[in-house]
This record gives structure tokens, C-alpha cells and sequence, in this order.
């Protein structure tokens, strides 16, 4: 069972979880008894509030596969998740569906939820790691292997057992196809040194055994690229031109970009009062940043740090004692961000994409950075995979992981995937501090 097709079984799932609570809530509610006028009252405003939970459990990783085990992270995600559906529902309900009642219901019917959810869900993670297993053999020499093979262990989830681990192909290649016919293996992984692995596989095609390059493996399970596995030739095969994609994204993003603009015009008056207030300065902050194809421009944000504080570093780092108090809470908030709908409508940057740097630290990462230049194919972000998944760092020997990030976005990059990042954005100040 491959990991797409167990989220869409769990997805599937959770609405049947739903509805069962929604049947059991109400008739628990209305004394043991159930009149179809109680179904068609309730029937469509709780599953569109559903449709909501559903949002949040997507913010909350509940549908990714690291998640799927029954430990602390998995229960404390859950239980934030339904706490959020709850407070969540209750706003919805009240402001803007006033007429709606009894709005009781939804206690009994999240009450429900909530005890058949976690229930199912508990079953569930334990049963894919009682799953077949996908008997797996690693051939190569690499940095990343004890990395992938110790991650595999503590997250039986996944279903891959690695059988054997041979450094080398050639003095052992006759032990590999011994071994395939001996154990069932399922799986080849090798790293970028090994050649000719699928010429050695042929004669067992009719096995219907598969093979992959460890830099694929490692995308698919870890969600980033390793450079050291990859070379000039991967990205080249792995990276395609999406016209039609783009075309689409850059019409959402002059949509996205307007209601952006609009915001910004509403609360430029009270944040601009308040940056005055704290310090002296201008209210837009402009500074030079790498677009596409290398190509400057000025991104536009509010000031939220002490005039001149550029000149000291360009890096921003935890605590830094140069972010004004007001400059805090607009980064926390993201609302910082808000004047960038000026790029966004100019079309510098895309509301989904590789963070744009600050030119000196995109020269460094260029000169130090193996393929950093890739980044510079597609336009850059407000918000993006690396921002959700690594976060900010004030050290350009960390950029290394955080462009892994970033290549997994341009080499996967999609509607699906921008969706799930723009949710994940959402949920991001409440998650982990920002600076």
C-alpha cells in the first residue's frame, strides 16, 4: 500500500468517522430518538462545517505519513486539531449562521467525532505497521544511508524493511541477485555512484522488482532533495517546464494579489501610526532581493526593525534586539508581508515559491551551494515549502538544507502542493516562533 492510497483510505475514513458521529450525536441529543426533520435541519450546515475540519486536520499534518503512529506528536496534533475544529465551529455557527438551532448539537456531534476519531485513528496507525512490508535491499556508499535506514526503523509506518545494505555493486553483485531470488525482495535503492543496477535486474523482470535512485527515495520519504546524491543530469530529468501551470498560477496570483492590495490600503493608516509611534523611520521598508532568473528587484515590507539596522547585518537572527516591539507582533501576525501585493501584482514574486534573499546572501549561496542556482528557474515566494518546513535561519552553512526544501518545491511544484503550503502558512505563526 503506497502512501498516497493510505491517506486517501484514512481521508475516506474520518468522513465515515463523521457521519457516524453525526447520527450518533443527534440521536443522543433528542433522547434516543432520530424525525427526518432532525436529519434535513442538520444534514447540510454540519457537513459543510466538516468540509472545515477537514481544512484543519490538513493544516494539523494528519494526513502525512511521519505522522501516522500512535505517539505523543500524533495525539497532541490531534487533540490541537479538534480544539481548533470546535472554537472554529462555534465562531461559524454564531456570526455567521445566526438563524441556525440548536447550536447544542454541535457538542454532541463533535463530542462523538472526537471519541470515534481518536478511536480510528489509534486502530488505524496500528494497523499500516502490521502491514506487508516492503522488503527493500540499498546498494551504494553514502552519507545520507544511516539517516534513511534509522528514520525507517523508528517509523514503521512507511512499511519498508531494509533486508541488506551492500557499500558496493560490482564485488557483490552475484551475492544481490542470489538474495532476490532467496528473500522476495521488492525494492533496489542505489546511490547516484552505482551503474548498470536495472541491466543486473532484467532477467527478473517477470518478479515486477523495482528500482530507484536513492535521491528519488529519499524526495519521496523526506519530502527534500539530498544534493550530495544528486548531479546536473537528475535535475535535468526531473525538472519539467509547466506552462500551463504557470499561466494559471500567475492569473491566482493577480487575484490574490488585489485582495493583498486591499488589505494593505486598509491597514496602512493604524500600522503606519503605530511603526511612527515606536520609532523613527519610514513605514515601507525596501531591500534588494534575487527574483527570477537572478534578476533584482525591491521587495516591499513594513519596517519592523530600528532604521539602519540593515547596515549591521542582513541575516536576522532569534531574539534579535533590533526588531521594535510593534515589528514583533506584525512578524508574528505575518502582516509585515502585506505590502509585498506591490511585487506580487508586478509579477516579482509568486504567492507560492523558493523565499527570495537578500542579493549579498543569494551570491554567497550561489558561490557555496551546489545547483543553488536552479532556484532562480521559477519566480519566488511569499511563502513557500522551505518557509513551512525549515523556517528562518541566520546561518548560510544551514541554507544547504533549507535549498533541499526549495528543489523539492520547483522539482514537485503544483496546485495540490501550493494549496497545502498556503494551509500550512496559515498555521505557521501559531506553530513555531518566527524572526
Amino acid at each position: 500500500m503506497n502512501n498516497k492510497f493510505k491517506n486517501i483510505i484514512i481521508f475516506l475514513g474520518d468522513i465515515g468517522v463523521f457521519y457516524i458521529a453525526f447520527f450518533s450525536g443527534l440521536f443522543l441529543r433528542n433522547s434516543f430518538s432520530l424525525y427526518q426533520d432532525i436529519l434535513d435541519r442538520n444534514l447540510v450546515p454540519f457537513s459543510l462545517l466538516f468540509v472545515f475540519w477537514l481544512i484543519i486536520f490538513l493544516i494539523f499534518h494528519l494526513y502525512e505519513t511521519n505522522t501516522l503512529k500512535n505517539d505523543l506528536r500524533f495525539y497532541s496534533l490531534a487533540i490541537q486539531a479538534l480544539v481548533v475544529c470546535f472554537l472554529g465551529s462555534v465562531v461559524l455557527l454564531y456570526f455567521f449562521a445566526p438563524d441556525f438551532t440548536p447550536k447544542r448539537n454541535l457538542l454532541f456531534i463533535l463530542g462523538a467525532f472526537t471519541i470515534l476519531f481518536l478511536i480510528y485513528r489509534s486502530i488505524i496507525n496500528n494497523y499500516l505497521k502490521t502491514q506487508k512490508r516492503i522488503n527493500l535491499v540499498l546498494i551504494g556508499n553514502s552519507k545520507i544511508e544511516e539517516k534513511v535506514k534509522n528514520f525507517l526503523l523508528n517509523n514503521k509506518q512507511y512499511n519498508y524493511h531494509i533486508k541488506y545494505h551492500f557499500p558496493s555493486f560490482e564485488e557483490n553483485i552475484s551475492q544481490i541477485k542470489n538474495l532476490i531470488i532467496q528473500e522476495n525482495i521488492d525494492l533496489v535503492v542505489y546511490t547516484k555512484d552505482v551503474k548498470e543496477v536495472n541491466k543486473m535486474l532484467f532477467p527478473f523482470i517477470n518478479k515486477k522488482i523495482e528500482s530507484i535512485d536513492l535521491a528519488t527515495f529519499y524526495m519521496d520519504v523526506f519530502k527534500k532533495i539530498p544534493l550530495e546524491e544528486i548531479d546536473e543530469e537528475w535535475i535535468l530529468n526531473h525538472f519539467e517546464q509547466k506552462e500551463f501551470y504557470e499561466a494559471l498560477k500567475r492569473c491566482f496570483d493577480i487575484f490574490i494579489g488585489i485582495l493583498f492590495f486591499l488589505t494593505f490600503i486598509l491597514t496602512f493608516p493604524l500600522v503606519a501610526l503605530l511603526i511612527k509611534l515606536e520609532s523613527k523611520g519610514p513605514v515601507i521598508y525596501k531591500q534588494k532581493r534575487s527574483g527570477k532568473d537572478q534578476k533584482q528587484f525591491s521587495m516591499y515590507k513594513y519596517r519592523t526593525m530600528y532604521q539602519g539596522s540593515d547596515l549591521i547585518s542582513p541575516f536576522t537572527t532569534k531574539k534579535d534586539t533590533r526588531i521594535t516591539k510593534i515589528g514583533k507582533i506584525l512578524r508574528k501576525i505575518h502582516i509585515d508581508e502585506v505590502p509585498q501585493a506591490i511585487n506580487l501584482l508586478k509579477g516579482e514574486v509568486s504567492l507560492v515559491g523558493p523565499r527570495p534573499e537578500v542579493t549579498s546572501i543569494d551570491y554567497q549561496a550561489c558561490d557555496q551551494i551546489d545547483y543553488y542556482i536552479v532556484k532562480h528557474k521559477i519566480r519566488p515566494g511569499i511563502t513557500g515549502w522551505a518557509q513551512t518546513h525549515f523556517g528562518y535561519t541566520d546561518k548560510i552553512e544551514e541554507y544547504k538544507e533549507k535549498f533541499e526544501y526549495d528543489l523539492y518545491y520547483l522539482i514537485n511544484r503544483s496546485f495540490a502542493l501550493d494549496v497545502l503550503i498556503i494551509l500550512q502558512t496559515i498555521r505557521a505563526p501559531f506553530e513555531t516562533k518566527t524572526y
